[in-house]
């Protein structure tokens, strides 16, 4: 499954950040996609801040306007 980083920050509850591999799932995942851990950061604030980290990325290292950084797809 894929989404935006545009529709993470516009909801950020139906998300969540493995706490081993650090990335974004999707709120209804019991296990990451990515390493199968089972313990995730889901305070929406943990979210967000993801989210930022990313933007950040995105715009400051790769040279992406904040539009192109919206449409960014993220494996969730």
């Amino acid at each position: 499954m894929k989404t935006t980083l545009e529709k993470m920050i516009g909801k950020p509850t139906d998300y969540k950040i493995c706490v081993d591999c650090y990335l974004a799932n999707w709120y209804e995942n019991n296990e990451c996609y990515n390493c199968e851990c089972s313990k995730f950061l889901d305070d929406q604030d943990d979210v967000l801040e993801w989210v930022k980290k990313e933007y950040d990325f995105w715009i400051n290292v790769e040279d992406y306007t904040e539009k192109e950084a919206d449409n960014i797809e993220i494996d969730i």
